[in-house]
């Protein structure tokens, strides 16, 4: 099965720029297909947004971690500047926050969880999360792709090193959403109710 991943910019190499639908480095992201790739114009770039926040539940449906998926104008997300548009049949909005949560694994010297990247494995999106560094903005989410026909969208840590985004039970990646329909976009609603399992 192939894989393609996005990594997030580093943003403390330089100026941000003030369009965050604007590239910041010269990755292309995965080429879209279906219906994304025939309406180009409705899509914000993939990947990690400095102006998205979490305001969700603050209950961790993965380790240490609280996790919210769906489009723009989900209640969970909360935007700095302008919402930006997305086409719901090829895009997700993820958002998370690890703030607040009883952690012991995280011990006591951690910023909390970052966003790192995403890769695509087969039909399945996989969110990888990082422990958030000092002089690097703490990212909270990113748009990414929607999986294709049947996939999910997993949580993973990036090493063993991070505690955050295990399965409840900390065996393996932590499963936020599911797609197992071939029906459009679903609501944020259907897609909050999806996110309570967790597969290892």
């Amino acid at each position: 099965m192939g894989c393609t991943a996005s990594v997030r910019a580093d943003s403390h190499l330089g100026d941000q720029p003030a369009d965050y639908d604007q590239p910041v480095s010269s990755a292309a992201p995965p080429a879209p297909t279906g219906s994304a790739a025939d309406a180009p114009s409705t899509r914000s770039l993939l990947g990690e947004r400095q102006d998205l926040g979490f305001k969700g539940p603050a209950t961790a449906n993965c380790q240490c971690l609280a996790v919210a998926v769906g489009q723009p104008g989900d209640p969970a997300f909360q935007w700095s500047g302008n919402q930006p548009k997305t086409d719901p049949n090829a895009e997700l909005v993820i958002a998370l926050s690890s703030a607040g949560q009883a952690c012991p694994e995280a011990g006591k010297n951690t910023l909390g969880a970052s966003y790192w990247g995403y890769e695509v494995v087969g039909s399945d999106v996989v969110v990888v999360v990082e422990n958030a560094a000092p002089g690097r903005p703490l990212a909270s989410g990113a748009i990414i792709p929607r999986p294709m026909s049947g996939g999910q969208v997993f949580v993973r840590p990036e090493g063993k090193a991070v505690p955050y985004g295990r399965s409840a039970d900390g065996s393996g990646r932590c499963r936020v959403s599911s797609f197992a329909s071939e029906a459009a976009a679903k609501s944020p609603s259907e897609m909050t109710s999806d996110m309570a399992h967790s597969t290892p």
